[in-house]
């Protein structure tokens, strides 16, 4: 009781109160006229000539997007209880355009016009959907023999001794900690 208490007290110090159940902007009328997904994405889609746009975009072909719609809509569709939900297709989208971007969260929920918390849960929930419905026909089964061939395809193929998998379109920012580099080399002299 008292953690309720305290968590109004501190919204109404807030300098920004709790105004809003959904902000205006992520209204569902406002994610119809101006959102990506019902706008952008179905003018890409429609056009011949934005194909290339739409790859871009999602890093997939529209055919292919309709292929992993067609199998995960069943797991990431949700049902409309009080509020109208999110539809399985948008939701697949804003997955799909936060792996291509590398980009924070924030970005697509401007663009779909969804609230950033939302968005986290989506892409989260979409994911694990996407790895599951998926696993047992595309993802690769580690075993000896399955490593063992994916070695011979990279050398075959690449001519990459050794090497048995590569990360392609993601960007990954790595944070080196203050004292890493160097104390780690005095660490393993003292040693």
């Amino acid at each position: 009781m008292y953690e309720i208490l305290k968590h109004r007290q501190i919204e109404k110090n807030s300098p920004f109160p709790r105004r809003f159940w959904v902000r205006p902007i992520f209204a569902v009328a406002k994610r119809f006229q101006q959102g990506d997904s019902e706008n952008l994405v179905a003018e890409m889609r429609q056009e011949e000539k934005d194909l290339q746009k739409y790859f871009t975009y999602f890093r997939i072909l529209p055919e292919y997007f309709h292929i992993l719609y067609a199998i995960v809509k069943p797991f990431i569709e949700k049902q409309n209880v009080i509020r109208e939900p999110i539809s399985a297709k948008t939701r697949l989208e804003i997955t799909l355009r936060y792996l291509a971007a590398g980009d924070s969260q924030v970005s697509p929920s401007f663009a779909f016009l969804v609230a950033p918390n939302t968005i986290s849960k989506i892409i989260r929930e979409t994911c694990q959907k996407i790895y599951e419905a998926l696993y047992d026909e595309y993802f690769f089964k580690p075993s000896e023999e399955n490593w063992k061939k994916k070695i011979g395809e990279f050398e075959t193929l690449w001519n990459f001794d050794h090497c048995m998998a590569a990360v392609d379109g993601k960007q990954v920012e790595i944070q080196v900690e203050n004292r890493s580099a160097r104390n780690s080399r005095k660490i393993s002299s003292q040693v």
